[in-house]
């Protein structure tokens, strides 16, 4: 009989991981459907001809997330993480609808800010995947996290380009807060009745002139915030850079351009083998050595072919790299899984933040190699800065332990008393 519900809870278990994924995807989806293209949305719906609209609008959306973000995962050590997703995607879809009849672009860009005062909460997904695995097999949830996230990267990129072209391209957003709806019930249903809490430690004493540096995960969100930049530093003009160096058309840069998405779907094997905890370390140093080799390989490269490797290696390494990373963040037991999920999407969101201005700074002073060469350079500070974070793990495991053994030692005193 106890085999049955453990079978039976494992199934619901996995049900619930296939919804959130699910809804990871579709909310991915849409939320980057445009973004490659809102020059030609706003110029389209609104008349807007100015690409610094484009850049205002996008700035603002990205501060709204790093604010918002952490307020979320504040929530969730208070209240349960699944009825706040359930908040969250029911503003998603109310604010969505809201936004296929936006009558200008200042309508437009105050329901997109209200939007995501909601759709921020879509951030909660990532940790509640983690909790429903119980922490057994971090490597393979962050493995599938990733794979399903790229995957979105991809379809909504191609689907986006169609989309462009239709007569009124803004009235889709009514249906895409339908499937926002969806999202909603799908999620009430798998977590109806739903009983799979997290274990809860059990509670260490605090012990005096034991305390280790607390800045922890500031310093992995250092990292993150790095690494969103050696990623997002090289995309505004990427597209322009290989025209020019290739003399390729839209297709082939574009093709180009979506290779480590890719990439990252067929790394999902790679990163269940090579990103263990006890792997982390070596994985990591020699992913992000790789990932700068990659950046120089596409800045001096004159061959398409050789290009396309660099390409490669690039989206390889780049998500052992975050997979290792995620890995690390989700085995911190301190602040709350979910608070911290948050912070870190902060970071990584003012990361994307300073890319395109930092990109745009760049190119202006040497032309359009320079983002992939400084990319290349912030690899190796940021492999500097992820030898000092592991001391400071290694650091805090050994208290840990310290920590474990007084208090099997208290314990024991207390019995024989």
């Amino acid at each position: 009989m106890k085999m049955i519900i453990e079978n039976e809870q494992q199934i619901n278990i996995k049900r619930a991981k296939a919804v959130l994924l699910g809804c990871m995807f579709l909310g991915l989806f849409s939320e980057i459907l445009l973004a490659p293209f809102y020059p030609q949305f706003f110029s389209k719906v609104f008349g807007i001809q100015d690409y610094s609209y484009t850049g205002m609008y996008i700035f603002i959306c990205r501060l709204v997330v790093v604010i918002i973000s952490p307020v979320w995962g504040l929530l969730a050590k208070y209240i349960d993480a699944k009825k706040l997703l359930y908040i969250g995607q029911a503003g998603t879809a109310l604010f969505t609808a809201m936004m296929a009849f936006a009558e200008s672009a200042q309508q437009f860009l105050l329901i997109t800010v209200c939007l995501l005062l909601f759709k921020s909460s879509y951030m909660l997904i990532y940790p509640l995947i983690i909790e429903l695995s119980g922490h057994k097999d971090n490597a393979s949830s962050v493995a599938s996290f990733h794979a399903v996230y790229h995957a979105s990267i991809i379809c909504a990129t191609l689907v986006g380009g169609w989309m462009i072209g239709l007569s009124n391209p803004i009235s889709l957003f009514f249906y895409a807060a339908m499937i926002d709806v969806v999202q909603l019930i799908l999620c009430i249903l798998v977590f109806r009745g739903f009983n799979h809490k997290p274990k809860k430690e059990e509670s260490q004493p605090v012990l005096p002139n034991k305390k280790l540096f607390n800045g922890f995960i500031v310093l992995l969100g250092v990292l993150f915030f790095t690494i969103m930049i050696i990623s997002n530093v090289i995309r505004p003009f990427f597209t322009v850079y290989t025209e020019e160096l290739f003399k390729s058309s839209l297709m082939v840069s574009s093709i180009l351009y979506l290779i480590p998405s890719v990439m990252a779907i067929i790394a999902m094997p790679f990163i269940k083998r090579f990103c263990s905890p006890t792997q982390i370390t070596k994985t990591y140093l020699v992913s992000i050595f790789l990932l700068a080799v990659s950046l120089l390989m596409q800045s001096i490269s004159e061959s398409i072919y050789l290009f396309l490797i660099g390409r490669m290696l690039f989206g390889f390494c780049f998500i052992l790299c975050m997979a290792s990373l995620d890995i690390a963040m989700f085995n911190w037991k301190k602040g709350g899984i979910h608070l911290n999920f948050s912070i870190i999407v902060s970071f990584q969101t003012v990361g994307e933040l300073v890319s395109p201005i930092l990109a745009s700074f760049l190119v202006k002073i040497d032309g359009l190699v320079m983002p992939l060469l400084v990319a290349s350079m912030i690899c190796v500070v940021n492999g500097f800065l992820f030898m000092i974070f592991r001391k400071i793990m290694n650091a805090e495991q050994h208290q840990n332990k310290w920590i474990e053994k007084e208090l099997y030692s208290r314990r024991g005193l207390n019995g024989e008393l």
